[in-house]
């Protein structure tokens, strides 16, 4: 009957889409009415970033007779930190009537904290006619994408989690001239893109970035001051001044023409960021000369390294006063340096739970094994790789045979799993009958026991044989114990003594005196074989143990007990039990 009732809860179908509706309040998919999981996870999160799924379920009023008359979301373990779920009927306690409507949703919603592969364990209950509440676990997985961290320098992939933490690094910059990374571990690298790092330590972690797009200085000549010029001009003309700039090639580079017409010094001549390299240049003043055969008139001429910074420079001109006085203005661009930083957050990991047993792990049906774990609290209980909902306290008692395993959670999410047990359950042995002849018990068990019978749930003391002689009346049980060590024992039978039978051997012994009360003789003729007499109080504890030969046996029993015993008389052919009244 279980088995079909698990078909029938089966029909309840989780059907999963992307939802943009508020987390408080899922969408119902009203298109699904299959029966079965679409699909068999949900939509993967990404650390710190908000995540909203929904999840529709249809469900059916009634399968092969049996009405089904209500269903009880109980919960969804597993759940990464961070995220939660809500039901669309949360005011009636995610409980849901087939008859009314055939569908409700929950939303599962958060932002998850750590990365991981998260298995759901979907708990619910059915209410189904004439079996009553029955819990089915339903499994998914919520699979969640390490954090991507960007910024104008890089992009840090799975940038926090727990330790051992392996981080991805790559460059938002494209090709620059230089590269260089520090790790915040003390590794470094000058690639690109550099390898995955590994950090072990917890800890926080500044990643820094420095780039230069380009290695060189740029030098660039952006003005020429003529502070004076030698006479050439002559005292009555006021000059007509341009500049030429000449490579070391002798290749004219720049020329200011048209001429500054009757300027006088000092006078700038404004260029527009004129490139230089790494060379010798000249730089020529000149007097520009009206008409077709007047020469310009040379005002000087100097030179300067293409590298040089801004610098004043003299020069004479034969034949003329005074001199030339210039300054050239040269703009240096140093290479740009940017720097970028992140940072990295590894988390501790959870300490390994480490799991004990209180006893044996092969133990006997009916009792249990308590597993204890090493860690206090954040506990998870597994069996055979199954999530057992609710079982999350430190110790778990265990009755039925498994695989179990401790999945341990600290407070920042970080988990570790404990070695896993195996604990196995050894069945009873069979009903221990056993047969009465007078007041004679005799075990009817086939196969290898040892035994003990019992009298009124007291043990007999060294009653460990297949029979057993009742001595007294009262309930008898036989309890036996198999290889394992596991004992079964028989329902109580009444067992009426009502008396001790004299025989021809019994005749051959003597007690006197008898009721005795500081010592008693036992006596036999002299034709008795040797004898083993036991003597014995009415819950059969042995108080005497002897190997007699024919005669007389004088016992002090000061210090016994008042009440019934019995001595008991066994020969190599014949035994017989006598009764000793202690007062």
């Amino acid at each position: 009957m279980k088995k079909r009732i698990a078909l029938l809860i089966l029909t309840i179908t989780l059907t999963i889409g992307y939802s943009s509706a508020s987390f408080a309040q899922c969408s119902i998919d009203s298109s699904q009415t299959q029966p079965g999981i679409h699909p068999d996870t949900l939509v993967n999160a990404t650390v710190n970033q908000f995540y909203s799924q929904d999840v529709t379920f249809v469900m059916i009023t009634d399968t092969l007779g049996l009405t089904v008359s209500n269903f009880f979301i109980q919960a969804i373990n597993g759940l990464p930190i961070g995220m939660q779920w809500t039901c669309n009927n949360a005011s009636s306690g995610c409980n849901y009537n087939p008859a009314v409507n055939l569908y409700g949703c929950v939303s599962i919603y958060g932002t998850p904290a750590l990365p991981g592969s998260y298995p759901l364990n979907i708990t619910v209950v059915a209410t189904v006619a004439l079996i009553g509440n029955q819990t089915f676990n339903f499994n998914s997985n919520l699979l969640v994408n390490p954090a991507s961290i960007s910024n104008a320098g890089f992009t840090l992939n799975n940038a926090l989690g727990c330790a051992p933490l392996t981080v991805g690094f790559s460059s938002n910059l494209g090709t620059q001239d230089y590269y260089h990374w520090d790790f915040g571990n003390g590794d470094s690298s000058l690639v690109e893109n550099p390898a995955d790092v590994t950090y072990t330590n917890p800890g926080n972690f500044i990643i820094t970035q420095t780039t230069i797009a380009d290695t060189n200085s740029y030098y660039y000549l952006t003005a020429v001051k003529i502070d004076s010029i030698p006479n050439n001009a002559g005292i009555l003309d006021t000059p007509d001044m341009y500049i030429l700039l000449k490579n070391q090639s002798g290749t004219t580079v720049y020329d200011s023409r048209p001429a500054i017409t009757n300027t006088n010094p000092p006078y700038t001549f404004s260029i527009q960021n004129l490139q230089l390299s790494n060379q010798t240049y000249v730089l020529q003043v000149w007097d520009e000369d009206s008409g077709i055969t007047a020469p310009d008139d040379p005002l000087g001429t100097i030179s300067f390294q293409g590298t040089d910074s801004t610098g004043i420079a003299y020069a004479t001109v034969s034949g003329a006063s005074g001199r030339l006085k210039l300054t050239y203005n040269i703009t240096i661009i140093h290479p740009q340096t940017l720097i970028t930083t992140d940072t990295i957050h590894v988390y501790p990991n959870a300490i390994t739970p480490i799991i004990t047993a209180s006893g044996s792990l092969s133990f006997c049906d009916g009792d249990t094994v308590f597993l204890t774990s090493s860690n206090a609290t954040g506990n998870q209980w597994y069996k055979n790789g199954n999530l057992l909902v609710g079982d999350t306290s430190q110790t778990l008692a265990v009755t039925s045979t498994g695989n179990y395993f401790d999945l341990s959670t600290n407070s920042f999410g970080c988990t570790d799993t404990s070695t896993t047990l195996q604990l196995s359950v050894n069945p009873p042995p069979p009903y221990p009958n056993f047969a009465v002849n007078g007041n004679v018990l005799n075990a009817a068990v086939f196969g290898t026991f040892t035994f003990q019978w019992i009298l009124n749930d007291t043990a007999i003391s060294g009653a460990t044989a297949n029979t057993y002689t009742a001595l007294i009346s009262g309930n008898y049980r036989l309890q036996i114990t198999d290889v394992n060590g596991c004992s079964r024992k028989s329902f109580p039978i009444n067992i009426v003594v009502t008396g001790i039978h004299s025989s021809v051997f019994a005749n051959e012994w003597t007690v006197y005196p008898n009721p005795a009360k500081n010592e008693v003789q036992i006596n036999s003729s002299a034709d008795v074989l040797t004898t083993q007499i036991t003597i014995s109080d009415m819950l059969g504890n042995k108080i005497y143990v002897n190997e007699v030969k024919p005669g007389k046996l004088l016992l002090d029993i000061s210090t016994w007990n008042k009440g019934i015993y019995f001595i008991h008389l066994q020969s190599a052919k014949q035994s017989e039990v006598l009764k000793l009244l202690v007062e």
